[in-house]
């Protein structure tokens, strides 16, 4: 595993502010983003089970994104995020849940649908 598995995700990775706003600030619907950095090791665990069940969160309506947390860490600062992984969900630009720490698929899923990890 290791940072290849980050470094080769198929998740789309917002890093700059415009795409940002594109992505998630000014997007209708459901956004489901992840904040990672490569040296992590539970991002490292997190990467392959987020690329697993990104295509079924995208067909059912829900935008999928990483934001290494180095890189876009004005955002990580303006959510309080304080480790890695950490996740946010939005619903039409407007932040509905966070949760900081390695989730499972299941738990991602849920997350990413509702903004709760918990049913």
């Amino acid at each position: 595993m290791g940072e290849e598995a980050i470094l080769n995700s198929t998740v789309f990775e917002i890093t700059d502010e415009a795409t940002w706003r594109q992505k998630g600030d000014d997007a209708p619907g459901k956004v489901f983003v992840e904040f990672f950095v490569t040296w992590c090791p539970h991002c490292q665990r997190e990467a392959p089970i987020l690329d697993g069940i990104a295509d079924s969160l995208e067909a059912d309506g829900i935008g999928v994104y990483r934001a290494n947390a180095e890189v876009m860490y004005t955002k990580g600062d303006e959510y309080g995020l304080t480790e890695t992984p950490s996740f946010i969900f939005l619903e039409d630009g407007q932040l509905k849940g966070k949760h900081e720490g390695f989730l499972d698929a299941e738990q991602l899923s849920r997350f990413a649908h509702t903004g709760r990890v918990e049913g």
